[in-house]
């Protein structure tokens, strides 16, 4: 299964990629479509409806249609999606596009998260979805730098967004060669998943990942725009900033990638994660200190993937959970990313950043929640060098 890891691991690049230029051309973005910036954060809240509807589908899509036959089936409108998007003057034909992404291509990553689960032990999970995530951080680094060449050489970011498209197009081609098709996974009854951690720790991880990622996001999405107009360090600076927060987020992500599979309480290895990148964040933004802000990634890096590990390890078999569970992810991102918006308009662009420590805040006491509920309830939850399930060769 080496080559097809390869294949996921070259769409999830991708993914981060296309995703991060959101935030890097947003500046663009609003000088061509002449909008506030309540109206650009609809870019993100568009996409992040796309998400949610994607994720909510891929454990349907997962367990009905063979891996080759989703290729077709999503790879093709995602293409066509990002072409018009590339064609289209028109702002709200332009979010649409962006929404119709956003259920593709989350839909394709949600499934590669569950196969890749699926094709790791227990005591692995963790470790096999942050190697995943780190390429998501790694196409993300490459955007700033990829939109700068794209630009220098062609005048219009327009441009930009088609490349990927190409890339997409010669994944399907790659995939077709591999020949990857049924990727074997147990199944269990719905209520069983739930049961085997409780209700209110199910609830947890959705609501840490509702919360995790409106922080992730707001940090990257508007931290472009506070540098260049609060800081006023230029263009070129500003990216350079976007870039060292996805080297940090991609640094460690592949740190956790080899160290978590050694932590016995990666819930609480998870918490302090989030309290460390908390702490660095609002360092960065009250001392003005703004490189902090980006480096903050560090830490939350590993966060997301570690619970997505973990609730895949606690759930197991229960394909539309983890679907729910990156559909609440989309949430926070279609919500925060829009409140912050409205602050930054109301209240300037300072207040709009400072959104990010409170849900960093909230993220941190959901996740002290589910480590104290985690040890209430460790007979239920599966613990790593538990008895495993048949092992996917």
């Amino acid at each position: 299964m080496k080559k097809d890891r390869t294949g996921f691991f070259l769409f999830v690049f991708l993914f981060g990629l296309f995703d991060t230029l959101r935030g890097v051309l947003l500046p663009e973005l609003r000088a061509f479509y002449g909008i506030n910036y309540k109206l650009a954060s609809l870019i993100y809240s568009a996409t992040g409806f796309g998400y949610l509807l994607g994720n909510l589908f891929s454990g349907y899509f997962y367990k009905k249609f063979r891996f080759d036959e989703l290729v077709k089936l999503l790879f093709i409108p995602l293409i066509l999606s990002l072409t018009v998007s590339f064609i289209i003057r028109n702002y709200f034909i332009f979010l649409a596009c962006m929404a119709l992404y956003g259920f593709f291509v989350s839909a394709i990553f949600t499934v590669t998260t569950m196969i890749v689960c699926d094709l790791a032990s227990d005591e692995e999970k963790a470790s096999h979805v942050n190697l995943l995530h780190f390429f998501y951080a790694f196409g993300a680094f490459f955007a700033p730098l990829y939109a700068h060449a794209v630009t220098a050489i062609i005048p219009s970011y327009r441009y930009v967004f088609l490349f990927p498209a190409l890339i997409a197009f010669n994944l399907i081609l790659y995939f077709k060669y591999l020949g990857i098709g049924d990727v074997p996974h147990r199944e269990s009854p719905l209520q069983d998943g739930v049961k085997g951690i409780g209700t209110l720790a199910v609830v947890l991880f959705f609501a840490v990942t509702v919360f995790y990622i409106g922080t992730e996001i707001g940090i990257s999405g508007w931290m472009k725009n506070y540098v260049l107009e609060k800081a006023q360090l230029g263009e070129w600076t500003s990216n350079i900033f976007l870039t060292v927060f996805f080297v940090s987020l991609m640094l460690g992500r592949l740190i956790t990638s080899f160290i978590v599979k050694h932590i016995r309480a990666k819930l609480s290895y998870v918490l302090a994660l989030t309290i460390s990148g908390l702490a660095v964040f609002s360092a960065g933004l009250y001392l003005d200190i703004y490189i902090l802000m980006p480096v903050s990634a560090l830490f939350y890096g590993g966060v997301l993937p570690t619970i997505v590990g973990e609730f895949k390890r606690s759930t197991p078999g229960r394909d539309e959970l983890l679907g729910i569970l990156m559909a609440s992810g989309s949430f926070g991102s279609m919500l925060f990313i829009f409140l912050i918006g409205a602050v930054n308009d109301g209240s300037g662009l300072k207040s709009g950043m400072s959104v990010n420590i409170l849900i960093g805040a909230i993220t941190a006491l959901i996740a002290a929640s589910l480590v104290i509920i985690a040890g209430k309830n460790g007979r239920r939850m599966p613990e790593p060098g538990a008895p495993k399930r048949p092992h996917i060769q």
